[in-house]
């Protein structure tokens, strides 16, 4: 378990502001992943060990395939009080991508970011950025260093989240920290088998058939090295098609695009080696890191699926 000396200046101020504070309000980015639900329950479930008062607060419904394995009965939807001493928002690399920010703003509490993401703005009265492979992980570090306390519950939250961002442990942003991480989460009681259950055999007969499909659509560059499909609306299987066309050896890079409610497109963006998709994204706005990213279009769904595979091929070249 490594961190970088700058934020282990820093943990004598997260382990007062986590110790010292009595309510909490725990957030992250729009559209969350594993990493920023699983990061967002650890941490509040840490919190609540100390004995304080804390509300994890998500605008989006929660993943229905969440709800069905884990208890997630404590997220809130709605900011349940005007005041808190301090406010984490977690993985998220600009405030953009936080909801309703003036409303947590005027909670008047301290706000941390704690991120991974090498281009973070570094918004919030403070920030702890590390690029290590997921928040769930950077959680983990800084309890630790801070000697917080971490049950059952929260350490199966990181491994989750840790399990998820870097793709089972596949991805390069796996390093001997991670693994170190993961084996002292295991220590205090980790639950990898129902991480296992959650992540990996919670797939709907629904969702089988969004699988078949955006797969059944995808569209490939003329050198055949980019894949670009459409999740049909409503579904959030984007992750395992990603899985599966990075499997095919000649695609170097995956764009998978789905409508959100609010009629903008979501894209998710994924590479192996030649291309550094957070520099697509930040043509558009977007961001994330260099083999994983994303980005929000406001277009016609068709021409933003245009939109991205010329990029992408642009990139490529």
């Amino acid at each position: 378990m490594r961190l970088s000396d700058k934020t282990k200046q820093t943990r004598h101020l997260i382990s007062q502001l986590a110790k010292g504070a009595h309510t909490h309000l725990v957030t992250t980015h729009r559209d969350p992943d594993m990493d920023a639900i699983g990061s967002m329950m650890g941490w509040s479930a840490c919190l609540k060990d100390l004995g304080h008062h804390v509300h994890p607060w998500m605008a989006d419904p929660v993943p229905e395939w969440l709800h069905l394995q884990v208890d997630v009965g404590d997220i809130v939807s709605a900011i349940p009080q005007s005041q808190y001493d301090v406010i984490w928002v977690l993985d998220c690399a600009d405030d953009k991508r936080v909801s309703n920010l003036d409303a947590l703003r005027a909670c008047q509490g301290v706000m941390v970011n704690v991120d991974h993401h090498v281009d973070n703005t570094g918004f919030g009265d403070y920030a702890v950025i590390e690029p290590v492979s997921s928040v769930g992980e950077l959680l983990a570090c800084m309890a630790h260093e801070a000697n917080l306390p971490v049950s059952v519950q929260a350490a199966t939250w990181w491994m989750a989240a840790i399990v998820a961002d870097t793709g089972r442990f596949l991805f390069p942003n796996t390093t001997a920290s991670t693994f170190d991480t993961v084996r002292w989460l295991v220590e205090c009681g980790g639950n990898m088998n129902l991480v296992t259950q959650f992540l990996e055999e919670s797939l709907t007969s629904t969702g089988l058939e969004a699988i078949r499909q955006a797969l059944n659509s995808v569209r490939l560059d003329p050198t055949g090295q980019v894949a670009l499909t459409i999740l049909p609306d409503g579904m959030e299987e984007g992750v395992a098609v990603i899985r599966i066309l990075r499997q095919v050896k000649s695609i170097e890079v995956v764009a998978v695009l789905r409508s959100l409610p609010s009629g903008d497109i979501r894209v998710n963006l994924r590479s192996k080696q030649r291309v550094a998709v957070n520099e697509v994204a930040h043509q558009f706005g977007g961001g994330g890191h260099e083999r994983a990213a994303g980005l929000t279009l406001r277009m016609p769904l068709h021409e933003a699926a245009d939109t991205i595979l010329t990029a992408l091929t642009d990139a490529l070249s």
